[in-house]
């Protein structure tokens, strides 16, 4: 009997990067994500929340955060997932964070920034530090276009 042996494609830094560039460019001209990247960005929140040491995904989007922003640690979420991220060979996965830092301000835009905070919202996350949200309870309602948001922001000095 012969084993087909199939390998997951590594993503080299330089598509990575491509990828990350169309993302936000669709995101920024859809207004909005499709209902498979909310997920993606769901999970993402989560992870920030409750962090496994030893989660290859969780550690890549915490070194996006501490040095480009939550905004482009969810950017990586929505653009590459989970699966890519653990695909990434470990040189690029060094590398990529500090690359993306460099083109940080060509991607930032006004609806991934408007879905990160609704979605810390919508999670009952509190800022702990500007990089390590972390979440009290998910409590999330989910239709093909939005997410309704009932909750706010509680921050360390919120009593």
């Amino acid at each position: 009997m012969t084993e087909k042996r199939v390998q997951s494609r590594s993503l080299s830094s330089s598509a990575a990067l491509a990828k990350l560039n169309d993302t936000a460019q669709v995101v920024r001209r859809r207004g909005g994500l499709k209902p498979s990247e909310f997920k993606r960005v769901h999970e993402a929140v989560v992870a920030f929340a409750e962090p496994r040491a030893d989660d290859v995904y969780e550690a890549f989007l915490r070194k996006v955060s501490d040095e480009a922003g939550f905004q482009m640690a969810i950017l990586c979420a929505i653009a590459l997932g989970r699966t890519a991220i653990k695909a990434l060979k470990d040189r690029v996965r060094v590398d990529l964070p500090f690359e993306i830092k460099d083109r940080k301000s060509a991607w930032e835009n006004a609806v991934i920034e408007q879905i990160v905070h609704d979605e810390m919202q919508t999670t009952h996350i509190r800022n702990a530090t500007e990089s390590q949200p972390q979440i009290e309870s998910v409590n999330t309602e989910t239709d093909t276009a939005r997410v309704e948001h009932t909750t706010h922001i509680r921050t360390p000095t919120d009593s």
